[in-house]
């Protein structure tokens, strides 16, 4: 298995239903910008072209986040259900993970 990649609006649709079965506000899916700076790729090494950026998002917090994090369960306007850049280990958030096989 491997951390989610999101394709498609369908596909955010589902994994946001399985997020909100778990109680934790954010999970981890399969994106990264680690290698450049705003040019994200999912975990098999295809560039996004779908996205659910929440409100502000991407912002490299820090200069340290570059993971993408589905803030499922989160009440902040603007950022639930959607997405966020996180750093490697988001103690903010406690995140979970969504995989696929």
């Amino acid at each position: 298995g491997r951390l989610a990649i999101v394709r498609s609006a369908a596909d955010s649709a589902f994994i946001i239903s399985l997020a909100h079965k778990g109680s934790r506000e954010g999970y981890w899916l399969g994106a990264t910008d680690e290698k450049t700076e705003g040019e994200w790729r999912w975990v098999d090494g295809t560039p996004m072209r779908y996205s659910n950026w929440g409100a502000y998002q991407p912002n490299n917090g820090n200069k340290s986040e570059h993971y993408l994090i589905l803030l499922a369960n989160y009440s902040k306007a603007g950022l639930e259900n959607k997405w966020s850049d996180q750093p490697k280990v988001s103690t903010t958030h406690n995140p979970g993970f969504i995989c696929e096989w």
